[in-house]
């Protein structure tokens, strides 16, 4: 974790406004945040696990979770039950695009189906930002987004390893360079970073669960 105030002072030093007399507070935040959403679209298409996250979904549990709130609530106001196969489930805020989804009782990889289709118990379907699965039970393994800075207090999820990446990026945002520069010198920075681990038809080893 790059705390955000950490950046913004090595940002200043770097462009000798330690006065604060060039660029105001927020206008490094703003940089600070295209940056980072270079840095995910970056990612994006690197051929690589680095960023990757697990989630899983289990319909008994999460229902289990939703009948014991809707017992304090009015019937008007209670939740509905879920359904992943008819209702889906919504991705994760951080959801960039998926690697996969595996069957939780025997980690059998689910295949994607047409968005027209009900899936089966071995697929699933992406459709309007939720993931229809034909197993109540599943897990999600797919690319995340670093969340941008809203607060003075935040953090950025990345290694120490990119803090001069993101305060050299953040400068040239904030000087004005052009958009194709950027994003070579984006790509460049990831590729000289990220571990590039290109997968084979082999099962993927599953990492630590988030």
């Amino acid at each position: 974790m790059i705390s955000y105030e950490e950046i913004k002072r090595l940002i200043r030093f770097r462009e000798k406004d330690n006065n604060e007399i060039r660029f105001s507070d927020y206008e490094i935040k703003m940089a600070l945040n295209e940056c980072i959403r270079y840095l995910n679209n970056s990612f994006a298409l690197q051929n690589s696990d680095f960023l990757e996250k697990a989630k899983h979904f289990n319909e008994a549990e999460m229902n289990a979770e939703v009948i014991k709130a809707n017992l304090d609530l009015p019937e008007e106001e209670q939740l509905p039950l879920y359904n992943f196969s008819d209702e889906g489930i919504e991705l994760p805020e951080d959801y960039i695009t998926i690697v996969s989804v595996m069957r939780m009782a025997d980690g059998y990889m689910m295949f994607p189906v047409e968005s027209i289709k009900k899936p089966l118990e071995s697929q699933y379907k992406i459709v309007g930002g939720r993931l229809y699965s034909g197993t109540p039970a599943f897990t999600l393994l797919y690319k995340a987004a670093i969340a941008e800075v809203k607060e003075s207090t935040d953090g950025i999820e990345l290694p120490f390893v990119f803090k001069d990446v993101l305060v050299k990026l953040t400068c040239m945002i904030l000087n004005n360079a052009e958009t194709d520069i950027m994003m070579k010198a984006v790509d460049d920075a990831v590729r000289a970073i990220v571990p590039r681990r290109r997968y084979t038809n082999a099962r993927i080893k599953m990492p630590f669960m988030v």
